[in-house]
């Protein structure tokens, strides 16, 4: 039976509000994303939704674990280190000509770019959708629900499938209604608190992980945006303040995030030169929220 695809949601608001009436499905998620912070974060969006996903760290995993497993719908990061999310969804595309040329898995792009150009290239190469990055609460529970509409009508046809978890797959936590730990001003933090609660759904515990997380892995990008400056390698340095950038507005560390975008646009046109400042800033702004913690 091939089921009718509905259009493209793209980045629109509108009235697309989150819809509680219906239980959400038994949907089998794919989340190929190499940002462990960003990995997280949607990963806890998605269980307050009611859902579980499987990870995958760069395009090349995401084809062996589609490969092992039938999934419903993946969550396609664009920029993505061994295959980008471009190639590998090419690739998925050609092997289902072949394998299932009657129904195609749903691939919704990941990306942080506002470029119409980049948008349509997800579309070309076979995407179905996209989420802009930071992906919001609300845009993914009415993204699900779009998608999970046509996927409905499938399996009223076929027996429920099997949970599948790799025993690598990192455990998701509970939610909690208690308060949240962090102070109720977050300017000294230079943190949007209401949007890490949002993506907590008030789990103080999972704020206070979150953002242990998140200064580990920036310190280890810290340093190696440091190495990758002292080489005079911008190109290193370009992308690796996109790391930082990406992870930062995940979890709404707006001050970090412009530093990073900064810094990734210098490296950008290769004047290394006149990125010193930002990365004092940089380690300045990581060591209030380190003595926080």
């Amino acid at each position: 039976m091939k089921i009718e695809r509905p259009q493209p949601i793209g980045d629109h608001t509108g009235d697309q509000g989150l819809v509680t009436a219906q239980e959400p499905l038994d949907l089998k998620i794919l989340i190929v994303e190499d940002n462990l912070t960003n990995q997280n974060v949607i990963l806890k969006q998605l269980q307050t939704l009611g859902y579980s996903a499987d990870l995958a760290a760069d395009g090349q995993a995401a084809l062996h674990a589609i490969e092992q497993s039938p999934y419903d719908i993946v969550f396609m990061d664009c920029r993505l280190p061994v295959l980008d999310g471009f190639s590998a969804t090419q690739l998925i595309r050609q092997r289902e000509q072949y394998t299932a040329p009657h129904k195609k898995l749903i691939i919704i792009a990941m990306t942080a770019s506002d470029l119409p150009q980049d948008q349509a290239k997800a579309m070309a190469v076979g995407m179905d959708d996209y989420l802009h990055k930071p992906v919001r609460r609300e845009m993914l529970a009415a993204t699900l629900q779009r998608w999970s509409q046509n996927l409905a009508v499938e399996h009223s046809f076929n027996p429920p499938r099997n949970k599948f978890l790799d025993s690598q797959n990192p455990v998701l936590l509970r939610a909690s209604d208690a308060d949240s730990l962090l102070p109720a001003d977050g300017l000294e933090l230079h943190l949007d608190l209401e949007h890490l609660h949002l993506l907590s759904d008030n789990n103080p515990e999972f704020e206070l992980e979150l953002l242990a997380l998140f200064m580990d892995d920036t310190r280890r990008h810290l340093e190696k945006l440091r190495q990758a400056i002292a080489s005079a390698d911008a190109s290193a340095a370009e992308q690796i303040a996109h790391h930082i950038k990406g992870a930062s507005a995940s979890i709404g560390a707006y001050l970090i995030q412009q530093i990073a975008e900064e810094i990734e646009q210098i490296a950008h046109v290769h004047q290394l030169q006149d990125t010193s400042s930002f990365v004092a800033q940089l380690d300045r702004a990581l060591h209030h929220i380190q003595a926080f913690l």
